[in-house]
């Protein structure tokens, strides 16, 4: 949403038209209201005025990997909207060289004053004429850049060949507000516009972007000079280039869409699934919802060093390896669940965010819960014998509901206005309680309000008295600091001991009673998890529940019992219930043969265990770690060292084992330790189950010295598997050795050896245990500014 201007004011009146400079506000000047050069910047709002619209980029990109640079000149057509003297646009970090515009109407140059003002990463084109309102002008601007080193705007890339060799590619990372570092631009995504990429390098590399290539020429100075096709209407943030020496595989949708798969040439047979489940995506979608996907190509890319999962750029989607390769010798199934996830996501994006977008980022979360919510609605479809809901459970519902039980958290629409708050705003609440919302929007205007107007969510207490059930809504959270006012309108469902038959009612206040027959022993309120809200059962009907859960625990769908184990434990930590009627919900699990129960109840556990490890109360720890084996000791037992079962079986027995192994069971470890050192003594070449290397490779370094942990570094090394190096790569941070510690945060944080994008990975790993508090905690007070350069 448009931030208001305080007022406007004349600064200078030229000419006969009575036009001026103007500015958003009244301030006195100051170092953010000054241009480089000390004069006086035209524009003091962080919002670009809406007077001055972009209609048609041509955008000339020449990348010189010789010297990691690369040069533009850029020619947007604008229209006036509001007679200025001025034009301002978003540019950082970029040495303008030269800049004209020419008026359309007049086919005459307009000399221009170039003024930059950094701290709002805007760049003003001052004339000495006024720009007349309804007319059109090129503006033309060339300019000089350094590749980032960062993962954002124009970077470059480096990455190893298995031979060893060291190759370079430049990749585009725009989302946010970083379409400014690679080219002056009206870098707000209201301002959409169409685009024409011409893109100059070298005979080695090849370059794609958002549309099919229309020319490409052999220069005389024997450089390629690549021309695309211009794009559709869209936003700055959704432009990409790529300049690699990859190969690629592709298919063609039913409709004739092209889709491609470019990868590293060592790692091409990685992209099959990719590549096969991409298509399909794609033509789910289309039929979905019931518009086609408008461009003739769709480009998948992997990029050996990428920040976040992927990016949904227009017809040109980036990923991180992991997010888009699988290696069927190496990979596991919840690999292969994610990979399918990402691409659906993006894929999914190329409808809600691209053909559709938000007008400013303060709702992000259309954009990405849409996404969020999609990639499992298509992922389901084709591939309904995984049982991805279990999935979207865990990485949405009981996510948000976590994340969003802190006061630290915000609304689902929060407004914002500097690149810093922009970026702030893609978290878990954006994306995880967004999808949820998106799952069940029915009244928009009625509901939706209190539920991304207002941080946070309810907690339904339900108190039965007699004949009546009495159900009261409450903020949570898991640290009150103040009272809250906040009402949600809940859609509250329930059955109950009597009846399967779900039961629902929208509640608006702040207490409501219902008739409940005596003979009701117990309710299960939000059904399947259907709702983002916890509930607070009494403590009569809470045991009720309890016994119902020991004598058959399969009135209740494994959502629900997931359900009960995770808000019986939050409602303990939170104060509201004891933690001996927590615990007393879970004793039923010793029957239980379902990967989301288990799942969650892991969740609490392994939370308890690493706070008891941090605060030194090794008693606690013992006891918790001694119920959660006696619990699930023997479904560990019954578990096979392979990878059959179905895709939920598979996942189920990697939990399982992992929690055998990483705290101690010793059949397990004794087991995984033959397995790992088979493996080893054949330098590798022994099968071992894909689902399971990873935490094989954790139990050879834990119990494990030098030898050991070199071992896998080799492999790591040698490997091409990007998801087999990042199972090693957590594996090796499980050293002792403070010193191997070291080498990994300063190996990654430099790019040699282990990717820069694997720090936060490390870090992670690492400041997991206690026992490396002090080193992780060093390394990042020695190692803060390079830390935030990247």
């Amino acid at each position: 949403m448009p931030i208001s201007l305080k007022a406007i004011f004349v600064l200078t009146m030229v000419g006969t038209s009575g036009m001026a400079l103007i500015q958003a506000d009244n301030c006195a000047p100051s170092e953010s209201c000054l241009a480089t050069n000390r004069m006086t910047f035209p524009w003091r709002s962080a919002r670009l005025p809406s007077f001055i619209v972009p209609e048609h980029y041509h955008l000339n990109i020449h990348v010189d990997f010789a010297t990691q640079t690369f040069k533009g000149q850029v020619k947007i057509l604008i229209a006036v909207m509001k007679c200025s003297r001025f034009i301002v646009l978003h540019s950082k970090n970029l040495n303008i060289c030269e800049a004209f515009l020419e008026a359309i109407h007049t086919q005459k140059n307009i000399s221009l004053q170039v003024l930059q003002a950094p701290n709002n990463e805007q760049v003003a084109f001052i004339s000495n004429t006024s720009l007349e309102a309804g007319r059109k002008y090129d503006l033309t601007i060339g300019y000089t850049a350094p590749l980032s080193t960062s993962f954002s705007g124009f970077y470059k890339v480096f990455y190893t060949t298995k031979s060893g060799a060291q190759r370079m590619l430049a990749a585009t990372h725009f989302e946010p507000t970083s379409a400014r570092k690679a080219f002056p631009c009206f870098d707000e995504p209201h301002m959409k516009a169409l685009f024409s990429v011409t893109v100059v390098h070298s005979q080695q590399n090849y370059a794609i972007s958002n549309m099919p290539m229309r020319t490409s020429l052999l220069r005389a100075d024997g450089l390629v000079e690549d021309r695309f096709l211009h794009s559709l209407k869209m936003s700055s943030y959704l432009v990409a280039f790529v300049v690699s020496d990859f190969t690629s595989r592709s298919a063609m949708s039913t409709r004739g869409v092209k889709v491609s798969v470019f990868a590293p040439g060592e790692q091409i047979s990685q992209t099959e699934h990719a590549l096969h489940i991409g298509v399909k995506i794609l033509e789910f979608f289309e039929e979905y919802f019931q518009i086609p996907y408008p461009i003739s190509k769709l480009d998948l890319v992997a990029i050996p060093d990428f920040e976040s999962g992927a990016m949904e750029n227009w017809g040109l989607i980036t990923f991180r390896e992991t997010s888009l390769l699988y290696d069927p010798e190496t990979s596991t199934g919840l690999n292969k669940i994610w990979v399918t996830l990402v691409t659906a996501h993006e894929i999914a994006h190329q409808w809600f965010g691209n053909l559709v977008t938000m007008a400013w980022w303060n709702d992000i979360w259309l954009n990405e819960g849409f996404a969020s919510y999609m990639e499992f609605v298509a992922t389901n479809h084709l591939k309904p014998e995984w049982s991805v809901e279990d999935q979207f459970l865990i990485n949405n519902f009981f996510r948000a509901l976590k994340q969003d039980s802190f006061d630290t958290s915000h609304q689902i629409s929060l407004p914002v206005t500097s690149s810093t708050q922009i970026r702030q705003m893609f978290d878990v609440i954006s994306y995880s309680k967004s999808a949820l919302q998106a799952g069940r929007m029915t009244d928009v205007k009625k509901i939706m309000s209190t539920w991304t107007m207002q941080k946070g969510y309810p907690l339904v207490s339900l108190r039965r008295n007699g004949g009546k059930l009495f159900i009261t809504q409450n903020v949570f959270t898991l640290h009150v600091s103040e009272k809250s006012s906040f009402l949600w309108q809940i859609p509250f469902t329930f059955y109950t001991s009597n009846s399967s038959t779900v039961r629902s009612l929208l509640l608006i206040k702040k207490e409501v009673s219902i008739d409940l027959p005596k003979e009701v022993l117990w309710i299960k309120a939000n059904v399947n998890c259907t709702g983002f809200y916890r509930v607070a059962y009494d403590l009569q009907m809470f045991h009720m529940i309890i016994h119902q859960l020991r004598e058959s625990d399969l009135v209740f769908s494994s959502n629900d019992r997931a359900n009960l184990i995770d808000d019986s434990f939050n409602l303990a930590s939170q104060g509201t219930l004891k933690y001996n009627e927590a615990f007393s919900i879970s004793l039923y699990l010793w029957k239980e043969k379902e990967y989301l129960p288990i799942r969650m109840y892991a969740i609490h556990m392994v939370h308890m265990l690493k706070r008891f490890a941090f605060s030194g109360d090794w008693c606690s720890f013992h006891l918790i770690k001694t119920h959660m084996l006696v619990m699930l000791g023997e479904l560990m037992s019954t578990q096979r060292w392979d990878d059959s079962g179905t895709m939920p079986q598979q996942n189920l027995r990697v939990l399982l084992l992992s929690m055998a192994t990483g705290y101690k069971q010793l059949p397990a470890t004794h087991r995984a330790q033959d397995l790992f050192y088979r493996w080893m003594e054949s330098d590798g070449k022994t099968w071992l189950p894909r689902n399971l290397r990873g935490l094989l490779f954790r139990v050879g370094v834990r119990n494990g010295g030098d030898e050991e942990w070199r071992f896998l570094l080799k492999k790591y090394m040698e490997s091409t598997s990007s998801t087999d190096k990042l199972s090693i790569l957590q594996a090796l941070c499980r050293t002792r050795s403070t010193a191997k510690k070291l080498w990994l945060l300063k190996t990654s944080l430099l790019n040699h050896v282990i990717k820069t994008q694997d720090f936060g990975t490390i870090i992670r790993q690492l400041a997991s245990s206690p026992n490396n508090n002090r080193v992780v905690w060093k390394f990042v007070q020695h190692n803060w500014d390079k830390l935030t350069t990247k």
